[in-house]
């Protein structure tokens, strides 16, 4: 086997083709396509989404590429094998690619990959992830991409592979410490969930958008700009939410990987910032001192996403005509009287702050808490519910001592203002209401939007993953149902009156004391009445329920 071995060490290197010498190192792809499966159901895309990407990393950003169509347990193992001797420098650069069937054993959480020979339910030919990362491991390269796009792909994932950088730094040196530092990153077409293998014409959806993002570009890319600007494309075309993050128990060190177009990769490293394609920002609280709206953050803890929102006054409360409205559209009279904490309408303006662009997941509770206290525990990108805000503040107090910030539950204030995202109509889309705009009205399977529901894939009488639904104009998902979410301050039902008569219009809090917290927004088993922008309602801190959830904010600081 020694001999063996030497063998193909020698051979490989008297074959390998030479590349000029560059700042970047040199750069090296393996691309598997796997779609005419001997005992597995045939794929539709994987061939020519495979050649397409070993062209188009060849011709236009210098990649020497081993393609392989079709490949079994052998010769993906050999090849892997081989990139030992291929990527043998400090300085290499190396992106596999990999497009077939996946699986996930739930039961030992343990992924595959599924080569053309593997069999049902047999798993001797299949090739477990795990086996994968312990072989990047003798790999010598520095940056390590591995681009999946499978099923169940997301379980490569630990957490965001965003840089830290300290205050006062800018893009120049964060491309630096991107180049210089070790990094083993995965871009996967999706979390722990089936992904579709068509949709993109010739293409799966995943593929379609990773080609049209490098295609287009003529800059450097790191790895988190390329799943920046793919992700919003895949997940709005198909049930599925591509991934970016480093590779478990790979030696990570939080550099990225770097895409230089063939015209760039003379370049001298202190040119970097001149050849930048706008990079996808890992800490704006850190490296602007002015944020701007959108701006992403993603807390390395956790991996929860927030963005920025900017500072801004708005009219809170809901209007006259709007509360006529939605009492005619729940068709009861008798409801007139529910709608008064709501007026009178007022002026309020908050500070810039940055607001989970998600509910908290079940996931992100877990890697917290431990225990997950959801009623509906069908996976780590599902929001946590059944969490009372005193169960939240536990949660907050944990999380800020690992990750040394400043977590909170936004004030009420500030939740109206982001789920309204500069928007006056009765909900952020507009003033009608619609089953494919947010998660609601489905208690059961009678319900007006249950069979909306059941079409998109997700179960009557239940939520739907985090992010499902459209986004508002500050990139928010699910500000309106899902689950209701829980605010900072005591409600008050004379509140809005107070705040007008006195003319508290900055930063409001609410009230000092109370009995019952703020909760916001509507849920899933909530008819239209509930589901808007202004509505109102409380619980007392300990209470827990399974359409009881909540977000993060994080002050500008």
């Amino acid at each position: 086997m020694l001999v063996r071995f030497l063998y193909i060490l020698l051979v490989l290197s008297i074959a390998l083709p030479v590349q000029a010498a560059s700042p970047y190192g040199r750069f090296h792809a393996l691309v598997i396509g796997n779609e005419n499966y001997r005992h597995l159901k045939t794929l539709n895309t994987p061939i020519e989404d495979a050649e397409a990407v070993a062209e188009l990393l060849q011709d236009q950003y210098g990649f020497d590429v081993e393609l392989l169509p079709d490949a079994t347990w052998k010769q993906t193992m050999r090849a892997i094998s081989g990139l030992r001797v291929t990527a043998n420098q400090e300085s290499d650069n190396l992106l596999i690619y990999y497009a077939g069937h996946g699986y996930l054993n739930k039961k030992t959480g343990v992924e595959y990959w599924q080569p053309v020979d593997a069999e049902r339910d047999n798993d001797i030919y299949w090739i477990p992830t795990s086996r994968i990362t312990s072989m990047l491991k003798e790999i010598r390269a520095k940056h390590v991409l591995v681009v999946a796009d499978s099923c169940y792909s997301g379980s490569l994932l630990t957490r965001d592979s965003g840089a830290k950088l300290p205050d006062g730094s800018g893009l120049d040196e964060l491309l630096r410490r991107m180049q210089e530092r070790r990094s083993r990153t995965a871009l996967t077409s999706g979390g722990e969930e089936p992904v579709w293998d068509a949709g993109g014409g010739n293409h799966s959806v995943f593929a379609k958008a990773f080609l049209d993002a490098l295609r287009e570009n003529r800059k450097i890319l790191d790895g988190y700009t390329i799943f920046d600007r793919i992700r919003r494309p895949v997940a709005l075309n198909a049930p599925q939410t591509p991934q970016y993050g480093d590779i478990r128990m790979t030696g990570h060190e939080w550099g990225d990987f770097l895409l230089v177009p063939k015209e760039l990769q003379n370049i001298e490293i202190p040119d970097f910032v001149a050849s930048l394609a706008g990079f996808a920002t890992r800490d704006n609280s850190r490296q602007n001192k002015e944020p701007q709206q959108g701006d992403p953050f993603i807390d390395p803890t956790t991996g929860m996403e927030l963005v920025y929102i900017p500072k801004g006054c708005f009219q809170m409360g809901q209007t006259v005509e709007g509360k006529q409205q939605i009492i005619a559209e729940a068709g009861q009279e008798t409801y007139d009287s529910y709608y008064e904490d709501e007026l009178p309408r007022h002026k309020v303006c908050v500070d810039g702050f940055w607001m989970g662009k998600y509910e908290m997941t079940q996931g992100q509770w877990k890697q917290i808490m431990g225990k997950n206290p959801a009623k509906f525990k069908k996976g780590d990108k599902y929001p946590v519910e059944q969490v009372s805000w005193e169960d939240v503040q536990k949660f907050i107090g944990e999380l800020n001592k690992r990750a040394g910030k400043k977590y909170r539950l936004p004030t009420e204030a500030e939740w109206e203002y982001a789920a309204r995202a500069g928007t006056t109509t009765v909900r952020h889309w507009g003033n009608d209401i619609s089953c494919d705009k947010a998660m609601y009205d489905n208690y059961s399977e009678t319900d007006n939007c249950a069979e909306y529901v059941r079409k998109r894939g997700f179960q009557n009488g239940s939520t739907a993953p985090v992010g499902k639904y459209p986004e508002n104009d500050f990139h928010l998902h699910d500000m309106l149902g899902n689950v209701w979410e829980w605010c900072a301050d005591w409600y008050d039902e004379k509140y809005y009156a107070e705040c007008k008569k006195h003319g508290v219009t900055n930063n409001p809090v609410g009230p000092s004391s109370g009995s019952d917290r703020v909760i916001r927004g509507g849920s899933w088993s909530n008819d239209p009445r509930l589901v808007r922008s202004a509505n109102r309602l409380r619980n007392t801190p300990g209470y827990r329920y399974f359409s009881l959830g909540f977000r993060l904010a994080l002050p500008d600081q």
